[in-house]
């Protein structure tokens, strides 16, 4: 059983298949076995290969540019410098930071959805607070207000120190499988039929198993978190009642 963090690098699993595939000799192959390696990492679709990180932003006329890494959004939390003369408390309480609503509000203000009279907006008081992405950019949304810094949390690929791809080991099974299969299709001669199945059911095999290993882990850190979340409010609960 692998470590449930232990890191390799892509490098790493292109020797290994290099080896299967009797490629040892030769670089000819070797963009070919990455891009393939790539493509199994996207099929697969475990959250769990990807890094969870920070990142702060720098708002320039409302537009800020996502990592590099970047693969999926957890959320955005953005310093906000209030208009002086506004009298909203909401606008007043999320002075400092407040997390950001999603929506495409060009498309919300078509529908009649707009920030004078909309339902959509103004019974959370989040038109100053609103993003899009789009092309690799974050586009803010503030008319009561401007956002000059914030900070994303998000999915991105992980990597190390020089920027090259690195995955947790237990996936190598999988990725090397599925290169290795993609090689034999597309060079067929020198490998018979019984090969050629054999690397792809062995990748149908680990990716079912890769999924599943995925949902389960997800579902126990969640469970935890919640966990702890009740917790802390009896405890909450607990205390204010003695203080009173």
């Amino acid at each position: 059983m692998n470590p449930r963090y232990e890191h390799i690098g892509i490098d790493q699993v292109i020797s290994r298949a290099k080896v299967q595939l009797r490629l040892q000799n030769t670089s000819d192959y070797d963009s070919f076995l990455e891009l393939m390696i790539f493509e199994a990492m996207g099929s697969l679709g475990v959250l769990s290969m990807l890094r969870k990180d920070e990142c702060p932003l720098s708002i320039t006329n409302g537009t800020a540019k996502l990592p590099d890494n970047f693969i999926k959004l957890i959320a955005i939390t953005a310093d906000i410098n209030v208009d002086p003369d506004s009298n909203d408390p909401i606008t007043a309480q999320l002075s400092q930071c407040g997390l950001m609503l999603y929506a495409d509000v060009p498309f919300m203000n078509s529908c009649g959805c707009n920030t004078d009279g909309g339902f959509a907006f103004n019974a959370f008081n989040f038109p100053y607070q609103s993003y899009q992405i789009n092309n690799g950019y974050v586009h803010v949304n503030n008319p009561h207000g401007t956002i000059v810094n914030a900070k994303i949390a998000y999915y991105g690929t992980n990597t190390d120190k020089d920027g090259r791809a690195i995955i947790f080991s237990r996936y190598e099974r999988a990725l090397f499988n599925y290169a290795c299969w993609m090689y034999t299709l597309a060079n067929p001669e020198g490998f018979n039929q019984y090969i050629i199945e054999k690397y792809e059911s062995i990748w149908v095999a680990q990716k079912s198993m890769l999924r599943a290993q995925d949902v389960r882990f997800k579902f126990e850190l969640e469970a935890r978190e919640i966990q702890n979340i009740l917790s802390a409010m009896v405890i909450s609960k607990a205390v204010n009642f003695i203080n009173s």
